[in-house]
């Protein structure tokens, strides 16, 4: 019994499959990084989504590949060391906390 029908499907399975191990490779290793090494990718290759203050501090939001980050520097200076660092594995769970926090605020 064959799974695929034809190697168009078995390719692009396997091109699907190589995307999400990879992405899955990608959380696991960046938690792992130092903060400067995380910091440093993140200045390369990740976009700001924006920022907002907390308990009198500015907190900056990224997104790099299937992750959001969330960085306090230094002085509140983007172009200083990062002092804080949270990792959220996706969009559900930074939801979660963002809205944790909001009901924290009151």
């Amino acid at each position: 019994m064959r799974v695929f029908s034809n190697t168009d499907r078995f390719r692009l399975f396997c091109r699907i499959n190589s995307k999400t191990r990879k992405s899955m490779w990608f959380k696991w290793g960046f938690k792992y990084f130092s903060l400067s090494r995380q910091l440093e990718y993140l200045r390369e290759h990740g976009i700001m989504l924006g920022s907002r203050i907390r308990n009198d501090r500015k907190v900056f939001l990224y997104m790099v590949k299937n992750l959001f980050v969330e960085v306090v520097y230094q002085n509140d200076s983007i172009e200083r060391e990062a002092e804080q660092l949270a990792i959220f594995n996706n969009l559900n769970h930074l939801n979660q906390y963002l809205e944790k926090e909001f009901k924290t605020s009151f």
